[in-house]
């Protein structure tokens, strides 16, 4: 069957892209072999500053398409280079990594719009702390003050995630610590921008003990200041739980929630209303009651159903025990 001009230039164009992956496939490939063939004859390359950073991107590269991770637990599997290059690179890798983030001026995403933008050196300087942190639980004792202070900044501005390291450092040096936790934790509470809310999670679903210096830190934060977010402060909901509070802690945060419940009432924001109000049955649940009460009586008759059947469906749609302690029978005074 004769090809049509049609078809033959379909196939021509095939073949050629076809012809380009192959060549691209093999160069890449070659150059593979000549940076890992230079690697093994000489990890110099490693430790020259002119030279390392390329080196880490390259190796830390491999070791995301070998581990099928993301580049910060990629790279804490260096132990793997050894199996592809040798030994003596996968060390050279890890002590480079590891100078790399002292190195390194910690940095935060550049944002523009909804674009946001990490360096590369950025996201290794994290991942170097983490090889750091894997090869002695005792690592962060071993820290000066400035490379303790400059670790932080890096799990903390960085916003890869709540670093597994930081509680070692926090319990090796507190005063270092805890104000630059303590910043990060308040630009995620007032921001209203959507993004990473990383001590914010942190904080809400950790399993381990809230430590009082950080929990009063954190307290002061959320009781002074409005959430940027509606999602900011259904985490706060979750910390203020787990917070042992004083009774005149109690009593501050009951007048700052009052006040802001009455704004959001004011200005018909439901939703940042009914949050405040279930805020407020953790600390007060006799007067929460009465304020609901007053917020279904105060609405139309058409939507008195409406407003208490939103309030019961998030009460009983989040994980609070003492929200869902709540009684049906005791609801049932709201109509009497």
């Amino acid at each position: 069957i004769q090809e049509s001009e049609e078809m033959s230039e379909v196939r021509l164009h095939r073949e050629q892209h076809e012809k380009k992956q192959l060549d691209k496939e093999a160069e890449n490939k070659a150059s593979w072999l000549k940076f890992r063939n230079k690697l093994v004859i000489d990890q110099s390359q490693l430790s020259n500053p002119d030279q390392r950073f390329f080196c880490i991107d390259n190796l830390t590269r491999w070791l995301r398409l070998k581990t099928n991770q993301e580049p910060t637990k990629a790279a804490r599997q260096w132990h793997l280079i050894k199996k592809a290059f040798n030994d003596e690179v996968a060390k050279a890798y890890r002590d480079a990594i590891k100078a790399h983030w002292r190195e390194t001026k910690p940095e935060r995403p550049k944002r523009k719009g909804n674009n946001v933008t990490t360096k590369w050196v950025t996201i290794y300087a994290y991942a170097g702390i983490g090889i750091e942190a894997d090869e002695n639980s005792r690592w962060a004792t071993g820290l000066t003050l400035e490379e303790a202070k400059r670790a932080t900044k890096h799990g903390c501005m960085s916003e890869q995630g709540y670093p597994d390291w930081l509680d070692a450092l926090l319990d090796s040096y507190p005063t270092v610590v805890i104000p630059i936790i303590v910043k990060t934790f308040r630009s995620e509470w007032i921001s209203t921008h959507d993004g990473r809310s990383d001590f914010l999670y942190y904080y809400r679903n950790s399993e381990k003990i809230l430590p009082p210096e950080i929990a009063s830190k954190l307290f002061d934060i959320m009781s002074r200041n409005k959430p940027g977010r509606l999602h900011s402060l259904k985490c706060g909901l979750g910390i203020f739980q787990r917070m042992a509070l004083s009774q005149n802690k109690k009593t501050r945060l009951k007048k700052w929630i009052i006040i802001q419940f009455e704004h959001y009432l004011e200005h018909d924001d439901k939703e940042f209303a009914m949050l405040y109000l279930m805020l407020l049955f953790q600390v007060d649940p006799t007067y929460a009651l009465q304020k609901l009460h007053n917020w279904i009586a105060a609405a139309k008759p058409e939507a008195q159903n409406e407003v208490a059947a939103q309030f019961i469906g998030g009460v009983f749609n989040r994980d609070d025990s003492l929200l869902i302690r709540l009684k049906m029978s005791q609801y049932k005074h709201l109509k009497t």
